[in-house]
Parts: C-alpha cells; sequence; structure tokens
C-alpha cells in the first residue's frame, strides 16, 4: 500500500515539475488563432514584435497603401493649402475603384483632401495629393519607396499611390506596421481618424457637398456597433481581387499603444483576427520600464592580444518593454552579439553591438548597446578616448549571465528534478 501511495505522490511530482517546466519555458501560452494569411501586431511605443504570422512574407497591400501617401502629404503639405486636380490624377485610375466624383480643376483644400483619402480611400485623391506633394506621381512613388527605406520597411516596394493592383506592388504587414507606427506620431494624423463621418463643402466644381463615411468599422459609430472598439483610435481599410481584404488598425488603452496589420484575409475574419491580436496584446502583455541603468556591461579592450583597458556597454535609453503578464522584470534573459574582430576607432557614446532580451524561449526585442565610458590602464601610453580594436570581444561570463538570467538556473533546475524523479519512479516500480 505503501509503495502506491509512494507512487501517486511521485506521479503528481512530475506532473507539478512537467507543468512548471512548460511555463518557464513558454513566456506566453495563450497565442491567437489567426485565419489571415499574413498578420503582426507590434507596440507602437517602441517597435516590438508582440505576435506574428507571416509577418515577413511580399503580398499586396490595396488601399493600406495610401498610409504611406498621406504620411508624405502630411509631412510635406499645410491642411489649409489648396490642390487643384489634374486631368491625369484622375484619368489614371481605374473608373471601377474607389472614387468620391472630383472633376478635373477642381480645387481641395489638403484637409478635406485628405479625409477623402483616409476615410472613403479615393484614388483620384492619392494620385491629387501625390502631384501636389511630389510635383508628379513618378516623382512622388520614388519618394515613397526612399521613405519606406529609411522606416525600415525594406521588403516593401510602391509602384503607385493609391494600392490597385500591380503585380510588382508588395510589402509586408511588418513593413506597413513599421509605416504605421510613424504616421500615428502626427496628432493631424489622429484627428482625421477620429471622424466616423466628414463633410467636403462645396467647391469650384461642384455645388453639393460631399458626405464622407469612414470606412474602417472599428472606427466608426455609426455602422456596426457590434465591431466598433472604443480603444481603436486610427487604421485603414483595403481590398482587391488579388490582395483580399487588408486592414491596419491603431489601438490605445492607457499608456500602451498597440498596431495591428491584417493582410490577405478572407472578409469573416478581418475584424475577428484584429480583435483577437488586439486583445492578446493588452491581455497577455503588461508594460514595464527597463531603465538604461538595469543593464551595464563591462567589456576588455584588447590591442594584439594585450589588454589595454575596458569599455561600459549601456543602453542609450529607457525602454516601455511589453513582457508576458504572468512574468517579472528579473526574470529577463540579456543575450549580447557583440563585433567580432573589429577593427576601428572607437569613442565613448559609439553605438556597439546589441542585446536580447529573452523570457524563457522567448525573445521580446533587440536593442541597440552604446559605450558608456572607456578606461585605460594607466601604464599604457595609449590615447584616453580612442583606441584600435583587433581582437574578438568576450561575451559575458556565463557566471554574470547567470545572475542576469535566473530563468536559465530555474529551468536547469527544474530539468534536473524531473529526471531524478523519473529515475526514482522507475527504482520504486
Amino acid at each position: 500500500m505503501l509503495k502506491y501511495k509512494s507512487f501517486y505522490l511521485t506521479f503528481i511530482l512530475i506532473i507539478t515539475s512537467l507543468f512548471i517546466f512548460t511555463l518557464a519555458v513558454n513566456a506566453t501560452g495563450n497565442e491567437p488563432s489567426i485565419g489571415s494569411e499574413s498578420a503582426v501586431l507590434i507596440d507602437g511605443d517602441t517597435g516590438q514584435v508582440l505576435y506574428q504570422k507571416n509577418a515577413h512574407n511580399s503580398m499586396y497591400p490595396a488601399s493600406i497603401t495610401k498610409l504611406m501617401t498621406a504620411l508624405l502629404a502630411i509631412e510635406s503639405l499645410n491642411p489649409e493649402d489648396t490642390i487643384t486636380f489634374s486631368e491625369e490624377a484622375i484619368d489614371r485610375v481605374d473608373s471601377g475603384g474607389s472614387r468620391i466624383g472630383i472633376h478635373p480643376g477642381e480645387e481641395l483644400t489638403v484637409n478635406d483632401a485628405l479625409h477623402g483619402l483616409l476615410l472613403m480611400s479615393a484614388n483620384e485623391i492619392a494620385n491629387g495629393l501625390a502631384e501636389e506633394t511630389s510635383q508628379s506621381i513618378d516623382t512622388f512613388i520614388n519618394d515613397m519607396n526612399s521613405r519606406a527605406k529609411e522606416l525600415g520597411a525594406l521588403n516593401t516596394n510602391f509602384t503607385n499611390p493609391h494600392g490597385l493592383f500591380n503585380e510588382e506592388h508588395q510589402t509586408t504587414a511588418y513593413d506597413m506596421a513599421l509605416i504605421t507606427r510613424e504616421i500615428i506620431r502626427h496628432p493631424y494624423f489622429l484627428e482625421i481618424m477620429g471622424h466616423s463621418t466628414y463633410e467636403i463643402p462645396v467647391t469650384n466644381k461642384s455645388d453639393e457637398t460631399r458626405l464622407l463615411y469612414q470606412q474602417h468599422k472599428m472606427l466608426n459609430t455609426k455602422n456596426d456597433l457590434t465591431i466598433y472598439r472604443e480603444d481603436v483610435i486610427a487604421g485603414k481599410v483595403g481590398y482587391t481581387r488579388q490582395s483580399k481584404n487588408t486592414l491596419v488598425t491603431v489601438s490605445k488603452k492607457g499608456s500602451r499603444t498597440l498596431i495591428a496589420v491584417i493582410l490577405r484575409a478572407e472578409a469573416n475574419d478581418l475584424y475577428s483576427d484584429t480583435a483577437s491580436l488586439l486583445d492578446y496584446g493588452f491581455g497577455e502583455y503588461k508594460q514595464v520600464v527597463l531603465s538604461a541603468a538595469d543593464f551595464v556591461n563591462t567589456q576588455p579592450i584588447q590591442d594584439n592580444g594585450i589588454s589595454i583597458g575596458s569599455m561600459e556597454l549601456a543602453l542609450a535609453n529607457d525602454v516601455n518593454l511589453c513582457i508576458p503578464i504572468n512574468a517579472e522584470q528579473e526574470h529577463l534573459i540579456y543575450s549580447l552579439d557583440l563585433p567580432v574582430l573589429s577593427e576601428h576607432t572607437l569613442s565613448s557614446h559609439d553605438w556597439f553591438g546589441n542585446v536580447t532580451l529573452s523570457i524563457g524561449t522567448a525573445e521580446l526585442m533587440t536593442l541597440p548597446l552604446q559605450i558608456k565610458s572607456i578606461v585605460y590602464d594607466a601604464e599604457k601610453s595609449i590615447d584616453n578616448s580612442t583606441s584600435e580594436i583587433t581582437s574578438p570581444i568576450d561575451p559575458v561570463s556565463s557566471e554574470e549571465n547567470n545572475e542576469k538570467n535566473p530563468w536559465k538556473l530555474l529551468i536547469s533546475f527544474i530539468f534536473i528534478g524531473v529526471i531524478g524523479i523519473i529515475g526514482f519512479v522507475f527504482k520504486i516500480i
């Protein structure tokens, strides 16, 4: 009888240990099930990726392209400026696409045009803004691609300002999140997106006002209230037959802002997938402030294999980091990636390598490191501001890494414990 009690007790201990081991390895285990072919969720403040599915796969964006068009226009034009629409701007789009009926020679303010672009996705408006911003549509397209590269959207190629299908007009969910992260820095953009409806007054070519409706259902209080969300503050919807449904959504709760991008979705998945991503980001992650002083690492400086001093590497600024809701800041694992055989002159405040932050096996974010200070041995006749590095930089020692990374010790302890318990079970059986 005692043998059976011991067996059951051991069995329970094994199950419990395996559960704890799984919890330690997997930082968050409640990832949403996404039906769309591509999706990404990032933190709007830092760009930290919280969820991704084929986020770097090239796909057709459709009308979410207009976020880049709006960004360039907002960066270059004043809201009260006037646009006179050319015949080319109107004729250079497929008549079957989204329009609000602008006539050649018609004049609109930039403010009215941007509302037509972002609320009603008017393609002729996109062309008119492109001409006003860069003097020609073709020049504007070049400017779009250059600006995208500046933002880190390296897998994007735009061929028009509106998003109508072109085989070479492609982007990724991650790239669109980066573009969105930049445009939401502009309060004027958020003001535009806050309108469920907007009225363009009469113009020199139209005696009637034009009533515009927000097409992003999570933003429109006058559409489907089962989809509308108070936390959603901006976004853009798109569709072509080739791209299927695309959607960009920005949500804000308290001090946290999330950006969700969905590409190539079926209509039934579009908003449900977006809601799942937002709920996951807010529900499964919390934000902590990682102070620049929380990570300082000392590395040796060598000249021809001889130690001549040391340098301190640190984060340049405090970071608002998202970590799993069931984790704590002290669980962070810091993994260094430093240059090997670097041969350049070093100075204080130079960027030097990166540190990747993880919890368990889940990588959270990679941040650049900055040289905080350089100290040289007093007996070496070396310039105290610069030195040539000719040998590899040693990574963080295993002892220091274990002090910084309690998860590694915990996982090792649990694993050894599980093996020991299993051995004990076989012994008593």
